[in-house]
């Protein structure tokens, strides 16, 4: 199927790239992927493969995080403004894509508690309990404002610099409170520099810290509280048709395009980093997240009349003081619930102060805001003491996949909460999925990456989406670097770096499904590097995911090919200065652009066998080029086997345990076996028994060989069945 679109013809010249990956053999390639084996706490080593189906903590894949540590979010979508005119017109703008910090689904997670090993992603909230004083103050607000409204700590909705070694714990995810954990900056084609400047606070927040008091209609009482606010109060100014246009936000959640609060020609205003009151209800029944709350989800807005939520205060800009503020009566409350927000629009704010990195751009030192001496009929809070600010659960790990879980009452204390975005990136058998491929072999099998819907019959896409998956961090200086067999000097000989993986495209033409994907690389540069933030304090800080411009598109349908990116990430990753650094993967689907008439229905873009590869036109110094990396696999005898069995003959250069699997030509796992396998020559026969104890069928079947610390050669081969008479 050709691209009717002249545009395409640069973008899919880029699918000239798609070609068979760097051999393992050439001494100038170092090869960075998944190995069980590695020291690493993520299992980063050289030499090994993100192929998402080799077990680790646990006897299988299926007792154990099968991303194996990659993170899957969905990033602001902000492009196509000629197509999509109006704020009304773009919803999916101005979703809360900053509250990707708030990574989680407590649901999950707690269907996994002594059955599986995974992570506990980003924070329950970002309000929390700190010690002000250790913040840097190198902020261009003035006076400087890096410091506890009283006393030795103060409720803040900010995030100290990554790496800060005072940033408290989230009692809940066990991650600390840092710009690590603020994943939503991405797509720069101009600068890979770090462009953030915190510490401070992100765009498209909706931050909430809530706690519930008795209430009494005819005698409410008040709410009073010391506040310090630095948040930007510029309007974000999307273009558009006036007076729809501008910038927007959802309140109190995304769930109706009537929640969308944006200018209109009754109220010329728009919204603007803000920090509100709200009170209402407290609502616990229909909460599909009790960890992870929308507003909807903490105060019961299906209430009306004086038993409705009410925001009672609001502020923006750099101001400090304090309040007194009256709680509605007349309500038919038994409880009320007070709600502290900080919700930001697109930009500007610490996390992207300015489209480019400056020194002179917007920076806060302890925004959002930060609270202190919160007084709610007579019941103060003064977050001199632990325990003032918690996650409606604290988390607590009891050794594999074991963990104490103890609900927290909002009671008794400040609950910190918010609710990311959904996303659609996840794991998935193969076998389950559509993959008719034209092309054999298929290198894809067993477990693959895929950024559709799950919760979609079809597994498709969803319209108007950018998807990304991030790898975990590849260090290349520093003890990690050690534990990830990193050769001390791989960062100063690399000419460049690039990623490799398999891929099935399925029906991904652009002018007709709307997919298009790409690669990108952000990195985080030593002390003694320029790659350091602008303002705030000059230190190394994760600069923007970027990568070049346009995106990749593969025109024939149903095909699998090796991806490789090649040279065009050598521009956006200073490897010689990088200590850090982080590949990621993203799909998007730009449906109303291209009038695509199949949105999204792309029954393919399947991911499998990724690797970061570093490459030097000679030898890398301390990599030794005859070290036995590369085993080979020397095919099956008999092939086509007219009785129904197959011998696996392989070579090892040490002695080491091998699993080998067996796929139909859908990539279902058909027959898998662990053999002991010795230096020097081996084979395994298989009986033609399937795992499932049946008679394997006449046709193709195709097999992979693993084996920890070994990247074989030759692999995948296929064996024929043919002719015998059970079948």
């Amino acid at each position: 199927m050709g691209s009717s679109r002249a545009s395409f013809a640069a973008l899919f010249l880029l699918a000239v790239s798609l070609v068979p990956c760097v051999s393992f053999a050439q001494t100038d390639t170092v090869s960075v992927g998944f190995l069980a084996t590695s020291a690493d706490p993520n299992k980063v080593h050289v030499g090994g493969v993100w192929d998402f189906d080799t077990p680790y903590y646990a006897k299988d894949i299926s007792g154990t995080d099968s991303t194996q540590f990659w993170t899957f979010l969905h990033a602001p979508p902000a492009t196509d403004s000629q197509v999509f005119t109006t704020t009304v017109s773009r919803p999916f703008w101005y979703y809360d894509w900053g509250n990707n910090i708030n990574a989680g689904d407590h649901n999950l997670w707690m269907s996994r508690v002594g059955k599986r090993i995974f992570r506990r992603t980003g924070l329950a909230g970002v309000w929390h309990e700190d010690d002000l004083s250790t913040v840097p103050d190198t902020g261009q607000i003035s006076p400087g404002f890096s410091h506890n409204i009283s006393g030795s700590g103060s409720a803040w909705c900010g995030l100290r610099l990554n790496g800060d070694p005072n940033a408290p714990f989230d009692a809940y995810t066990g991650n600390a409170y840092t710009s690590d954990q603020q994943d939503n900056d991405f797509r720069s084609s101009t600068s890979f520099l770090p462009r953030s400047a915190y510490p401070g606070y992100a765009s498209q927040w909706d931050q909430l810290l809530y706690r519930d008091f008795s209430y009494d209609g005819g005698t409410p009482g008040t709410i009073a509280f010391d506040y310090r606010a630095e948040l930007d109060p510029a309007i974000v100014g999307d273009q558009g048709i006036a007076p729809n246009d501008g910038g927007g936000w959802f309140t109190p959640d995304p769930f109706s395009t009537s929640n969308l609060v944006h200018r209109t020609a009754i109220d010329n205003s728009e919204p603007v980093d803000s920090f509100e009151v709200w009170v209402g209800a407290p609502r616990e029944t229909g909460v599909y997240d009790s960890a992870h709350r929308y507003l909807s989800d903490t105060i019961d807005f299906g209430l009306g009349g004086a038993d409705a939520p009410k925001l009672i205060f609001s502020l923006t800009g750099s101001t400090a003081g304090s309040a007194n503020i009256a709680i509605p009566g007349g309500a038919s409350w038994q409880t009320v619930r007070v709600v502290l927000r900080v919700k930001t629009n697109r930009f500007f704010d610490d996390r992207a102060p300015a489209s480019v990195p400056s020194a002179s751009m917007w920076n806060s030192v302890t925004g959002a805001v930060v609270v202190d001496n919160l007084n709610v009929n007579g019941t103060l809070s003064d977050f001199e003491t632990p325990g003032q600010i918690v996650p409606r659960f604290t988390w607590t790990p009891q050794g594999g996949p074991d963990a104490m879980v103890t609900e927290n009452s909002p009671s008794n204390a400040w609950i910190t909460t918010g609710r990311q975005p959904a996303h659609y990136g996840h794991i998935h058998d193969l076998g389950s999925l559509p993959f008719a491929p034209y092309t054999n072999p298929c290198e894809l099998s067993g477990n693959i990456a895929v950024q559709s819907n799950h919760d979609d019959p079809n597994h498709n896409f969803v319209g108007e989406t950018q998807n990304w998956m991030i790898s975990p961090t590849i260090c290349l200086a520093g003890p990690r670097a050690a534990d990830q067999g990193i050769p001390p000097t791989l960062r100063s000989e690399a000419d460049y770096v690039k990623v490799v993986f398999d891929f099935y495209s399925g029906h991904d033409d652009p002018d007709e499904t709307g997919f298009l994907y790409k690669v990108a690389v952000r990195s985080m540069g030593s002390p003694s590097s320029s790659m350091k933030q602008k303002a705030g304090p000059l230190d190394p800080a994760w600069g923007t995911f970027a990568a070049p411009a346009g995106e990749y598109g593969y025109d024939p349908d149903s095909v699998c090919v090796a991806f490789d990116s090649g040279i065009d990430l050598a521009a956006f990753a200073s490897l010689a200065n990088t200590d850090s650094l982080q590949v990621a993967i993203q799909n998007q689907l730009r449906c109303a652009r291209y009038f695509v008439p199949e949105c999204g229905e792309v029954d393919g873009a399947y991911i499998d066998n990724i690797r970061v590869q570093f490459v030097r036109s000679q030898p890398f110094t301390g990599v030794d080029p005859d070290a036995p990396k590369l085993d080979f696999i020397h095919g099956t005898y008999p092939n086509p086997s007219p009785d129904g069995s197959a011998t696996v003959k392989f070579s090892l250069s040490r002695a080491t345990p091998v699993t080998i699997r067996f796929y139909d030509l859908r990539g279902a796992l058909v027959h898998e076996a662990q053999v002991g396998g010795k230096a020097g020559e081996n084979q395994y026969r298989w009986n033609g028994i399937t795992r499932t104890g049946a008679t394997a069928a006449s046709g193709v079947y195709f097999y992979r060989l693993y084996a920890d610390g070994v990247e074989f050669r030759n692999n995948t081969q296929r064996v024929v069945f043919v002719g015998h008479p059970d079948r």
